[in-house]
């Protein structure tokens, strides 16, 4: 669509005439502009539902791993922008008795619909071929874990977004030295837990268990 909107223009440019019927191109702009705007609303007021309080809505729409929500919203967006341009170069073409102005918004639509074509296949690429969980979301498992009285020491958990509300987690984690291995069984299903009640999002655990090991004695040493 970019592609041909902008050939369209490029060659309007070297043949030069004056717009008629203009009100027909009026109408077809105003009902397109209305459907839309009805489309546009819908998505927008799905994407406030899940928008976090703290995020500005371009952290939201960049943090989104619903494609469906942000390529419905990107794509209505781009549509509305274009009918906007679209119906200045029709107006100032008509007054200006010119087709100029209708070619080059021809050109700028064209544009437009690329930005946003780009924008929207780099965001739907990294959830396709594998994508992190929020950054948010991974630090405070992180943080959860690492407070847990048993555990030692845990590296920062590797995620994957699997859908939009479901993500595969894997932790390392080093648990004390003193610990029996019936007690590390329960540990881990009480970390599990403490996890899916914090976060539902968080499907499936891979927990990897080290324990700390005890220092050597001289008489090893010796």
């Amino acid at each position: 669509g970019a592609g041909v909107s902008i050939y369209e223009g490029v060659t309007g440019l070297s043949q030069p005439g004056e717009m008629k019927n203009v009100v027909w191109n009026y109408a077809v702009l105003g009902i397109s502009f209305i459907a839309e705007c009805i489309s546009w609303s819908i998505a927008f007021r799905k994407f406030l539902e899940q928008k976090k309080v703290n995020e500005s809505l371009w952290q939201s729409l960049r943090t989104s791993k619903d494609p469906s929500l942000f390529l419905v919203l990107g794509e209505d967006t781009a549509a509305l922008a274009g009918l906007l341009v679209a119906f200045l170069g029709i107006f100032f073409g008509q007054q200006f008795h010119t087709h100029y102005p209708d070619v080059i918004a021809s050109i700028l639509i064209g544009l437009i619909l690329a930005v946003v074509s780009i924008y929207l296949v780099y965001e739907s690429k990294s959830l396709l071929i594998g994508e992190s969980a929020d950054s948010d979301l991974v630090t405070h498992v992180h943080e959860l874990v690492q407070s847990y009285p048993a555990v030692a020491k845990a590296r920062r958990p590797l995620t994957m977004q699997l859908s939009p509300k479901e993500i595969f987690l894997a932790l390392d984690v080093q648990f004390k030295p003193d610990l029996h291995a019936s007690e590390l069984i329960g540990i881990v299903d009480e970390l599990e837990k403490k996890i899916h009640e914090q976060h539902p999002e968080v499907g499936h655990i891979f927990i990897e268990i080290e324990r700390l090991k005890e220092p050597k004695s001289k008489l090893d040493h010796a």
